[in-house]
């Protein structure tokens, strides 16, 4: 360390020390390498269980498609077992944990953003509950499907122990006629 004085400012200096860099062994070497062929060993191991996982997997979506094996199993034969049924509104819900919605008719909107107002609101806790209590402890079977609409849920006829649902809560005043894939204006529960 030299020490040198300049215009009163003391300015120390100090020499670098360079360390050599540490050779590695030949042994250590032949490790590193070792390890390097059981990392690649086990990325190959890796791939090659989640290719076995997933093909077959792969091959069945593509012989049965979603859509085509959802609408199969909703669509009734005479031997199907009674469907478990759960509303949100008065014409949508849930069959078997699978999304639909009831065809050809509208019930009330049941949230305050979607409801234009209150007496819609009103309208739309009578529709969900007037369904349920008409579906509760009777044989509720998928008599027809139309397909599926631009959320996915598919758009049925429903019978609740050989009785249209949908052309029974039309008949109590629960629902309205609506041709929903056909482009009709949305019916007005306000009035």
């Amino acid at each position: 360390m030299r020490m040198g004085r300049k215009d009163n400012v003391t300015r120390f200096d100090r020499s670098v020390r360079r360390c050599k860099p540490a050779i590695a062994s030949k042994r250590h070497r032949i490790r590193w390498r070792h390890r390097r062929r059981l990392m690649s060993l086990r990325n190959l191991s890796a791939f090659l269980c989640v290719a076995v996982l997933v093909i077959p997997f792969a091959a069945l979506q593509i012989e049965n498609p979603i859509a085509e094996r959802f609408t199969h199993e909703i669509v009734p034969d005479a031997k199907q077992p009674r469907v478990i049924v759960s509303w949100v509104d008065g014409d949508s819900g849930s069959i078997n944990g699978r999304a639909f919605r009831l065809y050809g008719v509208d019930a009330p909107e049941g949230s305050k953003s979607r409801a234009r107002c209150d007496v819609e609101l009103r309208r739309a806790n009578d529709a969900r509950h007037a369904v349920r209590s008409f579906t509760t402890g009777r044989r509720v079977v998928v008599r027809r499907s139309h397909g599926f609409d631009k959320y996915g849920r598919e758009l049925v006829e429903l019978s609740a122990d050989g009785d249209d649902v949908g052309a029974a809560l039309r008949a109590r005043g629960h629902l309205k006629r609506w041709n929903y894939a056909g482009g009709q204006a949305k019916p007005n529960w306000c009035s």
